[in-house]
Order: C-alpha cells, then structure tokens, then sequence
C-alpha cells in the first residue's frame, strides 16, 4: 500500500519527503537537542550544525509546504473537472 502511493507521488512531495528526511536524519537529531539535557558525555548540545528553533522552524515550514502543495493540487483536480 505505501509502495502504491510512493508511485502516485508528485515531484514536488517527493522533494519535500526527501528534505524532510535529510533533516529528520540522527546526524542533525540527537538526544541533547530533544530534552535540553547535556551530560559531560555530550560536548555540543544541538542539532547537528543546526540550533534547535531553527531546524524546528525549517520543518514546520516544509509540512506548511506540504500542505500548501497538497492544496494546490486538489484545487487544480477541482478546476480540471469543471
């Protein structure tokens, strides 16, 4: 069933799928960057390179975009019929 929809996907969304996971990926999640909680284990307490509230920001505007996109689309099949 997820294999069916992947081949039904648009370009747009599989940019979008494929940013979101590049930055959903454990190099730019770790642990630290979730709770806020750094032993002395853990040297830098972030994202990866990317401070929390940005990699935050950067997803919700991709899943903002996903809909928009997602939007765009509907309305598009809507006008078509008409």
């Amino acid at each position: 069933m997820v294999l069916f929809d992947l081949l039904k996907m648009t370009k747009e969304k599989i940019l979008i799928l494929v940013l979101l996971l590049v930055f959903l990926s454990p190099s730019y999640l770790n642990i630290g960057c979730i709770t806020g909680i750094c032993s002395s284990e853990i040297e830098v307490c972030a994202c990866g390179f990317l401070p929390l509230e940005f990699f935050v920001t950067f997803v919700w505007v991709y899943v903002i975009a996903a809909f928009i996109v997602e939007f765009a689309l509907m309305l598009r099949k809507i006008i078509n019929k008409k």
